[in-house]
């Protein structure tokens, strides 16, 4: 028996094997089930129905806008409103000063529509 036989002779038995050792590996670990097959980003779309391909009958979800003068101040927002109002200090001496990024006070500043009297 050469090599070739062998080969022939195993085959589906050890592509049955491999199958059933799989699906034990796929109870037992979530991650060994591999990746899906459509992107992350059709996966997204999907969920909320902007897809190109994939179309659901509900609309995409949003929220009101809300006016950012209107809601209420955070302990941070409080902080940068002050310094906004009292100094003159830019968006990156801020961030230094509260040991946070420039785009996080700048968020801050966007969403609370800072700065207030």
């Amino acid at each position: 028996m050469d090599d070739q036989e062998k080969i022939e002779k195993y085959q589906d038995i050890y592509k049955e094997a491999w199958d059933r050792q799989n699906i034990i590996d796929r109870k037992a670990n979530p991650l060994a089930r591999g990746s899906s097959t459509m992107s992350r980003k059709s996966l997204t779309n999907a969920k909320r129905g902007t897809s190109t391909r994939i179309r659901t009958d509900k609309a995409p979800a949003s929220s009101p806008d809300v006016d950012p003068k209107g809601r209420p101040l955070s302990k941070s927002a409080e902080l940068v409103n002050k310094m906004m109002l009292t100094t003159d200090m830019t968006l990156v001496e801020m961030s230094e000063e509260l040991r946070t990024s420039r785009h996080a006070v700048n968020y801050i500043k966007k969403r609370y529509g800072l700065p207030r009297t």
